[in-house]
């Protein structure tokens, strides 16, 4: 992109992976919710992740996480794993952007297991299925130049702030990172407010997010998308 159109292009490109990703987590809530409710989702997410909204090659995963989020919500809806079959190429494809892609994986395999686990969505045998799905989606993960060595360089990363300092792997700081906090604050509100309608993959999905989150300022988007 750069060696065709230089700045302008990766600006661009920039913002084409940033409207996919909003429209995707748009139609996936509006499975479940109004365009309202959608609608302010959408602009508390923009200001989340407007920090993070850099020209580098960890926006495509905004893409790949929205684009999971929407085949969760789709396989909830449709109470079938049919539409998670997606994610095995999706993750293949956006591992070879960025290695976030781990990421989209386990939100698969959280909403498989949790509703193996906890039927909700999803009958026993279908949730069974959407645990192949996602052990599919795992091992597309391996489909880069890089092969184990992908997931190699995401456990080194966890040890780099021991260390030396690496500004995006400390905490999120105040205040540059307050629109995060509040977002938690909200989300958790929510779900504690209503807690005959949470399913098991929904705590497990928001506590691993919240918790990546608060431990590395690179992973906030997470807890939104």
């Amino acid at each position: 992109t750069w060696q065709i159109a230089g700045g302008a292009g990766i600006q661009a490109l920039l913002w084409i992976a940033l409207f996919s990703a909003f429209v995707l987590l748009y139609r996936a809530c509006r499975l479940q919710a109004p365009p309202i409710a959608a609608a302010v989702m959408l602009v508390l997410a923009w200001v989340v992740l407007e920090p993070r909204a850099s020209p580098r090659p960890h926006v495509m995963s905004f893409v790949g996480l929205a684009a999971c989020s929407f085949l969760v919500a789709r396989s909830s809806a449709a109470g079938s794993a049919r539409p998670l079959l997606l994610a095995i190429p999706i993750v293949a494809i956006w591992a070879n952007f960025h290695v976030e892609a781990v990421f989209g994986a386990s939100l698969i395999g959280l909403f498989a297991l949790g509703e193996l686990l906890w039927p909700r969505a999803l009958t026993r045998r279908d949730a069974g299925r959407a645990l192949l799905y996602a052990t599919g989606a795992s091992v597309a993960t391996l489909a880069t130049p890089y092969g184990w060595g992908l997931l190699l360089y995401l456990a080194e990363n966890t040890s780099v702030p021991a260390m030396f300092e690496v500004a995006e792997l400390q905490p999120p700081h105040l205040p540059a990172y307050r629109a995060f906090y509040v977002y938690l604050g909200i989300g958790a509100i929510l779900m504690l407010l209503q807690p005959g309608r949470l399913r098991l993959w929904e705590v497990a999905a928001a506590t691993l997010f919240a918790w990546a989150g608060l431990r590395y300022l690179r992973l906030t988007p997470l807890v939104v998308l």
